[in-house]
């Protein structure tokens, strides 16, 4: 699934997907890494069978150096829903700072 979260430390959030998805809760693949196109985009197949070890909610901030995908974020609606649904985010000023700026 997409959602960084769902692969979150707190159980009872993923129960809560599940539940909403109507789909039968499971932690069976819970630190599977696929080797389906060679595994993570980012760490490829180096955290497998440890999958929660990665470090995906922060991944964003390797692209803050990048004026497309800072082009791509820095939009007040996206941020207004992301905070809708995921709550406030650490760091999410630095996408108006840009790494460097």
């Amino acid at each position: 699934m997409a959602f960084s979260q769902l692969g979150s430390p707190d159980i009872s959030y993923r129960r809560k997907i599940s539940a909403a998805l109507n789909l039968e809760f499971s932690d069976g693949g819970l630190n599977y890494v696929s080797s389906y196109g060679g595994g993570s985009s980012f760490e490829q197949q180096n955290f497998t069978g440890n999958a929660q070890q990665m470090d995906v909610t922060n991944r964003w901030k390797l692209f803050l150096d990048n004026d497309e995908f800072l082009k791509l974020i820095k939009n007040d609606e996206l941020l207004h829903y992301s905070e809708k649904i995921f709550g406030k985010l650490p760091d999410t000023e630095l996408i108006y700072l840009g790494a460097n700026r």
